[in-house]
């Protein structure tokens, strides 16, 4: 169920927005009014309440929840939208869409918030943006945490309500994570060591923190990391 609500306000466009929502057939409970959208209906429930959007999605009580968690109110809805066009694209062009297991990526082209391809050379600042970023060091190995990096992952199919596709499976998307390495050593080839500046005592020094890639050759550095 996605909720949509928002409170009683001095708008001018208050009576208007609440004369959408009325006919939305929406619950008014003192000066709280709520639309409920039910799941089945999500992913074509855009073109319907993109007027109302107008209105509201500005105003300091417009809040929305989707199976009651919240949500961003409009960027959910649009998302949702994008998924549906996406599945029906789907529906004829299968390459459209990461759906099995020999596929790479997550599974959906729209799983986006860390990267699953390494592009480029590795040099950005702020870990999180790809998949070997969630680990921690033992000894000279990087560890690969898979259950954080699922729950990043995840969280995200949360958020934009990827799992309302009919073609999102949940279990290639574990697949993939599972396939990734156990460990990496960066060996200054493939992977490099990332440090963090820390002052100790007034004394700045260069603590490792994370890892940095050297290559956009996955297929390489799966194979070379994998065992």
């Amino acid at each position: 169920m996605y909720s949509l609500s928002f409170t009683k306000n001095k708008s001018k466009n208050f009576k208007i927005a609440l004369d959408f929502a009325k006919e939305l057939n929406c619950v008014i409970k003192g000066e709280l009014i709520t639309i409920n959208i039910p799941e089945e209906s999500i992913i074509n429930a855009y073109a319907m309440i993109r007027t109302l959007f107008g209105f509201i999605q500005n105003w300091k009580g417009t809040k929305a929840t989707f199976r009651g968690k919240e949500v961003h109110p409009y960027q959910f809805i649009l998302h949702a939208h994008q998924t549906g066009e996406c599945a029906s694209i789907t529906n004829y062009d299968k390459k459209n869409c990461l759906t099995n297991r020999s596929s790479v990526g997550w599974s959906c082209k729209k799983l986006d918030n860390i990267y699953y391809d390494l592009t480029g050379n590795g040099n950005y600042k702020t870990n999180g943006k790809y998949w070997y970023n969630y680990g921690y060091f033992k000894g000279k190995k990087w560890i690969i945490d898979k259950q954080q990096l699922a729950i990043k992952l995840m969280n995200q199919v949360s958020l934009k309500g990827l799992d309302l596709c009919p073609h999102f499976d949940q279990n290639n998307l574990r697949h993939a994570i599972e396939n990734l390495p156990e460990f990496i050593i960066p060996d200054d080839i493939t992977f490099k060591i990332f440090y963090e500046e820390k002052y100790i005592k007034g004394e700045k020094i260069m603590v490792p923190n994370n890892i940095r890639h050297q290559t956009n050759n996955f297929s390489k550095l799966i194979s070379t990391h994998s065992n």
